[in-house]
């Protein structure tokens, strides 16, 4: 299976567009580096005694929900775009200079505004309008280039005054989900409950071969043949996908422009309750994440109440995972829902693990100088436990706020949080059937139920994992040599881990290699990691957000798309990408993780890059999505702002 991208569908070739008032195309056709400073204003001036001084030409796109874009998009420095324009939005043109205005409007005046608007790539007649405000523009075909030529004529004389040409770039706009007009933020959660709702016999019979469901991407994400995480195939797999989704958007309304979440402005702004305010749990966004055990958990307010959890009984999609219950979701994640669930607790207890900060993010930027080390900053820092935090955990072996009331010294609240959020991992590996093999124990912790083993008419009890090690009863050296030593190995990457644990130096076989911070002697030491390895040997469940159908849960697409808007700059700034090495450092145990590994897209259209009906490679789609490729349909409406911070490491006028 692969996902194959219509380029035309996505406004990455061809550039026939419908204007009110004119259509263009033209090439950008400028060196990444050469770009920047190119962006000024240009205007003749003729040898006419009656002019006193040059006039303006300049002028601005106004859009009546944006206003002025100029002023609003303050990424065109770094993408080299004089003016943009997005597709199906009807804009004004306006001359800017009050001076020139005033000259073509005052009574008797002897000058005229001729503006002529054409595609260099469209053998249309180019629209000619007169006056210092075409009042009307709209672009429907994401890449196209707009050429602007306007004269300031004399009536009388016949001669012109001023002349000057500019270039309209035609690009959706990702903005912060804060900054979406009330209009646009109702049109994508409009569209993307269709996502969610229709199956793709319908969906296709309605809206056309390009309507994906979120079935079909939460089977896809789910896929165990590729690695998505942790390498640098990170930076090309998400993006694809999420080019995909806005494909399926667009066969819906194909006016809208996907947002992203600034989740640093969440950090900032209210530290650890942001779990009962961010933005994207607000129900004009995805519903809030303070569920409720009563209603099991499932989302029951907001546009998403009651979205179903993918299934695929028929095994449509034979290559993705599924639980007991045969839900597209992890194995060994035994819940039996039919719909989405979410929490912001972890056995019980209220999280408060903070969200990750601007500072992180920019330290990933400068204590870096190559791309594989940037990755990895980047999802252990800055993606961090973005799809863990909204999953929650429940049906635990502890009350983890009892657990904390009763003993706050060897359970602290911040300890219980970093445990809770990892209990999906830790629930994972112990239950993993090569667990005995691969650590040379007699069995693993857990055994659960093969997937789809179970029917719906069954109750989760039946079918729930089971605790195989009586874990008070194994002698330290199995203790630690075959579970301890490996799972705290894994914890030792999580976020915020340093906090909590260090590595104690030793590799000694049979010894413990990592110390719990809070704790002191050997003794407390191995009574809190009897207590850990018998809470994660009585497997729990999490929301379908922190597996790896995660698409099950609608707030997936918001997540992702800042990570790519962070290597636009990456890629776009000239003192970033003067320093960094870009060398490709593949995962060796990650699967589509090298240069020319294939993974399950497909993009034709792209003047060659990646042929139709086969697989991409990572080469290919790190040039589909470069950020100066002319056919990638969008951009972001800024690189310098992140959360609290303003980064400007080029001084490009933002």
């Amino acid at each position: 299976m692969f996902l194959t991208f219509n380029m035309a569908a996505l406004g990455l070739v061809g550039l026939a567009a419908i204007a009110k008032r004119g259509a263009g195309a033209g090439s950008r056709g400028t060196s990444l580096f050469s770009r920047f400073g190119s962006l000024a204003h240009t205007s003749a001036v003729t040898a006419d005694a009656d002019v006193d001084a040059p006039f303006d030409l300049g002028f601005s796109v106004i859009d009546v929900d944006y206003g002025v874009l100029e002023n609003t998009i303050s990424s065109r420095a770094y993408y080299g775009y004089e003016h943009v324009v997005e597709p199906y939005h009807d804009v004004k043109l306006e001359l800017r200079d009050n001076r020139t205005v005033a000259a073509v409007e005052e009574a008797g005046s002897v000058y005229r505004v001729t503006w002529t608007i054409f595609a260099e790539k469209d053998e249309s007649a180019p629209d000619v309008i007169t006056g210092p405000v075409v009042d009307s523009f709209e672009c429907t075909t994401a890449g196209a280039e707009y050429s602007v030529t306007l004269e300031l004529g004399h009536k009388a004389k016949g001669t012109v005054v001023a002349s000057a040409r500019s270039t309209i770039s035609c690009r959706y706009v990702r903005r912060e989900l804060r900054s979406l007009s009330d209009a646009d933020r109702e049109k994508y959660i409009a569209a993307l409950q269709v996502i969610y709702s229709m199956g793709l016999e319908e969906g296709q019979a309605k809206y056309g071969k390009d309507f994906k469901n979120y079935r079909y991407f939460a089977a896809l994400h789910d896929d165990p043949d590729y690695c998505y995480h942790f390498g640098p195939q990170f930076f090309t797999s998400h993006p694809a996908l999420q080019l995909k989704l806005e494909e399926a958007l667009h066969s819906i309304d194909p006016s809208i422009s996907h947002p992203y979440w600034d989740f640093m402005i969440d950090s900032a702004v209210y530290g650890t309750s942001w779990p009962y305010h961010a933005e994207p749990f607000r129900n004009t966004w995805f519903g809030r994440l303070n569920t409720s055990e009563a209603d099991n958990f499932v989302l029951t307010e907001g546009p998403f109440a009651y979205t179903k959890i993918a299934t695929d009984f028929n095994y449509t999609y034979n290559w993705t995972t599924r639980n007991a219950f045969g839900l597209i979701t992890a194995p060994r994640d035994e819940f039996k829902s039919w719909y989405i669930q979410r929490s912001n607790t972890f056995c019980g207890k209220p999280m408060e693990q903070l969200l990750p900060s601007c500072d992180a993010m920019v330290a990933c930027f400068e204590q870096n100088s190559d791309f594989s080390h940037f990755d990895l900053c980047v999802e252990r820092n800055v993606h961090a436990n973005l799809h863990n935090w909204p999953a929650g955990a429940w049906g635990c072996n502890d009350d983890f706020t009892e657990l904390h009331a009763k003993d706050p010294t060897t359970f602290p609240s911040g300890l219980l949080d970093f445990i809770g959020i990892f209990s999906f991992q830790g629930w994972y590996l112990v239950s993993e059937n090569s667990w005995a093999d691969e650590h040379n124990v007699s069995s693993s912790l857990a055994s659960c139920p093969n997937p789809g083993a179970c029917a719906m008419t069954r109750s989760e009890k039946d079918c729930k994992c089971s605790c195989d090690v009586d874990v008070y009863n194994l002698t330290e050296a199995v203790l630690y040599e075959g579970y301890v030593n490996p799972l705290m190995a894994d914890m030792s990457t999580e976020y915020q881990h340093n906090k909590w644990i260090s590595p104690t130096g030793s590799s000694e076989a049979g010894k413990p290699h990592y110390t719990w911070n809070h704790l002191s002697t050997h003794a407390e030491q191995t009574a809190f990691n009897r207590w850990f390895m018998d809470f994660l040997c009585h497997v729990g469940y999490n929301g379908q957000a922190t597996t790896l159908a995660a698409p099950n849960d609608p707030y997936f697409w918001v997540v992702h798309p800042i990570f790519d808007r962070m290597l636009h700059l990456l890629r776009l700034s000239p003192t970033l990408r003067a320093s960094y090495n870009f060398t490709w450092v593949p995962t060796d145990t990650c699967t589509g993780s090298d240069l020319e590994d294939k993974l399950p897209f497909s993009m034709p259209g792209t003047a060659g890059l990646c042929a139709s009906e086969r697989h991409c490679t990572n080469a290919e789609l790190w040039e589909i999505l470069d950020p100066s490729n002319a056919h990638l349909p969008y951009i972001y409406d800024s690189l310098a702002g992140w959360g609290d911070c303003s980064v400007d490491w080029d001084h490009v006028g933002h």
